[in-house]
């Protein structure tokens, strides 16, 4: 506003803004980061801890203090309270591990957290739902929780190559804005406003890791761009999203997932313009995989090419799970009186991605073992989509009269 007043332009003027709030919104997560409790260089055996009892995805659980987010793990046989409620707890000190709560009392009734609270009813209602490892399915695709979820079918996933089905990112948010912005429109409600809203409250659910919030962000400004008619490039709202999440959290970087889904979609995008028509559906996933090839190999020590074709063969049944997982799930029991009919219809999807995924893998052939390069695979990553782009630009020089 200063530099507004001060005759700055309109452009700089929101620039600074943007990175006002970044630094604003930096600052809280700072605050708000998993911390350690003990500040003396003589760590004591035990220490007593006060704040309210957290649980996050993936079934961490936690305490809010003052201080900060601090992880911690409970004593067998010790209950958990309920998500929010204060409490005063007594905790072993066990070096880099979380402490263990060996002692807990509650101060009073649970406020707050109503994410974490609302996450248990979703987890709770897919347990009504289904049965089997459908349930650890569910629970991986609409909560970000893969914590129940066997070790045959992440094994399976790796041998096919569609373990990304498994990992919240871009393609399920648009999976999920997809039917949100359909169901709005079709009740006459104004879609993107809400669908943005709500877009917002499944990332929370799902643990707003960053693959969901990349591509959040991309979907907001998308469709705010398309609404102020000033639509930008694909790979600007790429770079926009990357600076600005680098900027709120610089850990950003060096987390796997976040370097995965940014050069994931990169490529897809550098690849886009080398086919057109039906073509595309192949060669856009290709670019995809090539990206991500140097990441992949130097972090699982493997590549499988199949699952380009293998991954749209599964979609319909993750976009059903998806559909019916929002409109029933995570509505908590305002659906419960269809049950009858949405319960067995998810129990089909789910075990029909699972019996897919069994046959697929016994035919696919074995995932590739390349050797490790002496360059940085994030470098090597960044050096093919640039030959992705060279490759599409060359082309469509060639392609102009």
């Amino acid at each position: 506003l200063v530099a507004r007043a001060a005759g700055a332009s309109a452009v700089a003027a929101r620039g600074l803004a943007c990175l006002a709030a970044s630094a604003l919104v930096s600052e809280v997560r700072q605050r708000s980061r998993p911390v350690s409790p003990f500040v003396s260089p003589r760590r004591p055996a035990a220490v007593r801890l006060t704040g309210r009892w957290r649980r996050l995805s993936g079934g961490t659980e936690a305490l809010q203090t003052h201080g900060g987010l601090i992880d911690v793990q409970r004593a067998s046989g010790l209950q958990a309270p309920a998500p929010g409620t204060p409490v005063k707890a007594l905790a072993r000190d066990r070096g880099a591990r979380p402490p263990l709560i060996v002692s807990l009392q509650t101060t009073g009734p649970a406020t707050g957290a109503w994410i974490d609270r609302w996450r248990l009813v979703c987890a709770a209602r897919i347990r009504a739902l289904v049965r089997g490892p459908a349930a650890g399915l569910l629970s991986a695709l609409l909560l970000g929780d893969r914590s129940d979820l066997e070790r045959p079918v992440q094994r399976h996933c790796r041998q096919t190559g569609t373990m990304h089905l498994l990992a919240l990112s871009g393609l399920h948010v648009g999976v999920v804005a997809l039917i949100l912005s359909r169901a709005l429109a079709l009740a006459g409600w104004p879609g993107a406003p809400l669908t943005g809203a709500l877009l917002v409250v499944f990332v929370s659910l799902a643990g707003g890791r960053p693959p969901l919030l990349r591509a959040t962000q991309g979907w907001l400004l998308l469709t705010w761009g398309r609404h102020a008619g000033r639509e930008s490039g694909a790979l600007h709202r790429l770079g926009v999203i990357a600076a600005t999440l680098l900027i709120i959290d610089p850990s950003v970087a060096h987390d796997l997932g976040a370097q995965l889904s940014f050069v994931a979609v990169a490529g897809l995008l550098a690849a886009m313009p080398l086919a057109r028509g039906a073509a595309l559906a192949l060669v856009a996933p290709a670019g995809a995989v090539l990206a991500t090839a140097p990441l992949a190999a130097h972090a699982f020590g493997q590549v499988q090419p199949m699952g380009i074709l293998i991954t749209p063969l599964l979609m319909p049944l993750v976009g059903g799970l998806l559909a019916l997982g929002v409109c029933c799930v995570l509505t908590g029991p305002l659906t419960q009186s269809l049950d009858a009919l949405t319960g067995p219809t998810l129990q089909v999807l789910g075990d029909g991605f699972l019996a897919a995924q069994v046959r697929l893998a016994a035919v696919v052939t074995e995932p590739l073992h390349p050797p490790s390069l002496p360059l940085p695979p994030l470098l090597v990553s960044a050096a093919v989509i640039g030959a992705l782009l060279m490759l599409s630009r060359g082309l469509r020089e060639h392609s102009t009269p």
